[in-house]
């Protein structure tokens, strides 16, 4: 329960975090059982108020207005009991996120707001198809410069290392390659390294991809790759989640015609 919570308040936290550096992937944490008991069967008094006793019986629209309720307890409570059921499922859980969505473009309550917000990125990033789609080549990489021929500074990304059975591999990338161009994309800028990573993010996995590479001994080459497919337990490791959610949000709102706000 205790590491349940401590995840919920983390990703609230990490919204608004910029993309930052790789984390190992960690299996989805257990839905809290409270020793046995339902997460909100019993609350103590925070602002003067209950929490409603037993959740589950709930419909989601009530759950979503509790989100703004009256106190703190209430609010975890129904936050919790949402986040459970994106969990389980049961067939409730795109019914229940066409609701967010619209409490999302319309609720007026800053506390519910945040809160429906926070939602909707967990779904957006741990729980729907849309992360586990975005493209994956397999490499470890950095930013490099290096001087031209002309002696004039050159930026590029270079590979440190290549996963066993990743795409990069069967596109022949290999230690020390320096990619130039991924498609039409110059890397050749101070921000080239983080180009490449969204611009494969994004492309999405089965996509096509062509890289010009520099190659030590042999000059430029050209490779094509078919990128994979992030794993959801990807984005279920807490750092790869807060490195990916703002960003990631913001494309799933885009993909369903909805503004942010």
């Amino acid at each position: 329960m205790i590491r349940w919570m401590k995840f919920s308040l983390v990703v609230t936290a990490a919204l608004w975090m910029p993309l930052s550096g790789h984390g190992q992937p960690a299996a989805p944490g257990a839905v809290p059982a409270g020793g046995g008991a339902s997460a909100a069967a019993v609350a103590p008094v925070v602002d003067g108020a209950e929490a409603p006793q037993d959740l589950r019986k709930y419909d989601f629209k009530r759950l979503i207005d509790e989100l703004g309720g009256a106190s703190a307890v209430q609010r975890d409570a129904a936050q919790q009991e949402l986040e459970r059921r994106f969990v389980e499922g049961a067939g409730e859980a795109r019914p229940l996120v066409a609701e967010l969505l619209r409490s999302y473009r319309e609720s007026e309550d800053p506390e519910q707001w945040e809160r429906v917000r926070g939602l909707l990125v967990l779904w957006a990033v741990k729980y729907s198809d849309f992360g586990p789609n975005h493209g994956f080549l397999g490499v470890q990489h950095r930013l490099v410069v290096f001087p031209s021929a002309d002696g004039m500074p050159l930026h590029a990304v270079q590979v440190n290392r290549v996963v066993a059975g990743a795409p990069a591999e069967a596109a022949g990338l290999v230690v020390g390659d320096r990619i130039l161009m991924i498609d039409d994309v110059d890397l050749n800028t101070i921000h080239g390294d983080l180009s490449f990573y969204r611009y494969i993010f994004k492309r999405g996995g089965g996509r096509k991809v062509v890289l010009k590479v520099l190659r030590q001994g042999v000059g430029e080459v050209e490779l094509s790759a078919v990128l994979g497919r992030q794993s959801r337990e990807y984005f279920r490791d807490l750092e790869n989640f807060e490195r990916n959610a703002t960003e990631l949000f913001h494309d799933w709102l885009e993909a369903n015609e909805v503004p942010q706000r």
